[in-house]
């Protein structure tokens, strides 16, 4: 159960849509709402900065397909947030994390670093993909978390 509940992806609905950074534009019958792209990774941005000011945040990731530019307006915000460490198991990390006022859902991943290299040898969850095509929206600088799990995505692949 333990190592399943490591791949499951919370859903969070956008609290009210008019306050969502965006707007609707219409042709013919269909409407469809338009995300403002960069009002809401300035808002990703500074919600990353303020997860930041907690010591045992070490980096917050925005992946998928906002952080690609390729979204469409339904679409969510994954991130991951790296953790030097926890007590609490997983499931009971994520309600801590999720934002508010960001504008559209999210999907957080709070792993510690100890999981995260976990899962980067064996070769589950979203790590890599945030690692690879990721946006930093924090990182402490002084320890660098990311460039470790990069080498050690790197030596994985030989």
């Amino acid at each position: 159960m333990a190592a399943k509940a490591l791949h499951m992806r919370p859903r969070m609905k956008p609290a009210r849509l008019w306050s969502s950074p965006g707007r609707w534009s219409s042709s013919a019958n269909v409407r469809v709402w338009n995300i403002d792209r960069r009002e809401v990774l300035a808002r990703l941005r500074d919600w990353g900065e303020e997860l930041g000011r907690d010591r045992q945040v070490m980096a917050v990731v925005l992946f998928g397909s906002l952080a690609r530019g390729d979204h469409t307006a339904a679409r969510y915000a994954d991130v991951l947030i790296l953790l030097r460490n926890s007590t609490q198991p997983f499931e009971d990390r994520i309600a801590r994390f999720l934002p508010t006022g960001v504008g559209i859902g999210v999907d957080v991943f709070p792993y510690t670093l100890a999981e995260a290299e976990r899962a980067l040898v064996e070769g589950w969850g979203p790590l890599q993909v945030a690692l690879e095509e990721g946006l930093v929206l924090f990182e402490r600088d002084d320890e660098g978390p990311l460039a470790l799990l990069r080498r050690l995505l790197h030596a994985r692949r030989g």
